[in-house]
């Protein structure tokens, strides 16, 4: 898990050069929800990121 929030945040990072950047965690039921919200470049990379884990 911490490899996904690294590479989410450095590409935050990274397309983010004035502006802002936001990461939020909170408790929703069972589950911990996690965010990463920035103002840099559009682009396409909307999704559900632990897809992979939550098929399992």
């Amino acid at each position: 898990m911490q490899h996904v929030f690294v590479n989410l945040i450095s590409n935050a990072l990274k397309h983010t050069k004035n502006g802002t950047i936001l990461v939020k965690a909170e408790k929703e039921d069972n589950f911990i929800k996690a965010t990463v919200k920035d103002t840099g470049r559009e682009r396409s990379r909307q999704g559900n990121v632990f897809y992979i884990y939550t098929a399992c």
